[in-house]
């Protein structure tokens, strides 16, 4: 009987672990969106132009004026749809500033990948790199818990690997937004 409490306490210990890391950081789909939306910029440069400091401000003018009413940013790949969709029925204020849904998701995100390439790699690293130690030496990890929850750090950091060279492109013009950006995302992306 007390094996069970002890393994829904690990099991939220992982959950918690989870969102702590994604929360901002990273989405399953949205390193795999990005992953497959730079390599049909790889293929087709000239159907994906990058992204100008113009749209990227107007991402960011949006993001900051909407985000009151539609909540604070979390970005994975429904993010954009979630937020045309939602400002469609109210405002229009993403359409007013001339996007469209495909422009508007493509901009959002590149303006937030560009935010992620712009991130010093240093305090990122060190971020996974603590998450590994902490979980080698948990105490009421079981071996394969501990392997698991390990893998799982490891996809993270490949998958924001993805996203912030994705982002590499449009770093340059989300460059000078950093500061705004940095006070839309979740404390723990933008403050470590």
């Amino acid at each position: 009987m007390s094996f069970l409490p002890l393994r829904l306490r690990t099991r939220a210990a992982i959950v918690t672990l989870a969102l702590i890391l994604l929360a901002g950081l990273v989405a399953h789909a949205a390193a795999h969106a990005a992953a497959h939306a730079a390599a049909h910029a790889a293929a087709n440069p000239a159907a994906d132009p990058a992204l100008t400091a113009a749209e990227a401000a107007r991402v960011v003018d949006l993001i900051e004026t909407l985000s009151p009413e539609l909540g604070p940013l979390a970005y994975d790949e429904e993010s954009a749809e979630e937020w045309f969709t939602r400002d469609e029925v109210r405002d229009r204020l993403i359409a007013k500033a001339g996007f469209t849904r495909e422009s508007w998701r493509a901009a959002f995100d590149a303006t937030i990948c560009g935010y992620l390439a712009n991130l010093p790699a240093g305090p990122l690293e060190a971020r996974f790199a603590q998450m590994r130690r902490r979980l080698e030496h948990a105490p009421r990890m079981t071996p394969e818990q501990r392997a698991a929850a390990l893998g799982f750090v490891e996809e993270h950091e490949q998958r924001l690997g993805q996203l912030r060279a994705a982002g590499r492109a449009d770093a340059a013009a989300v460059r000078p937004l950093m500061p705004r950006l940095e006070r839309l995302m979740p404390q723990d992306v933008a403050g470590e």
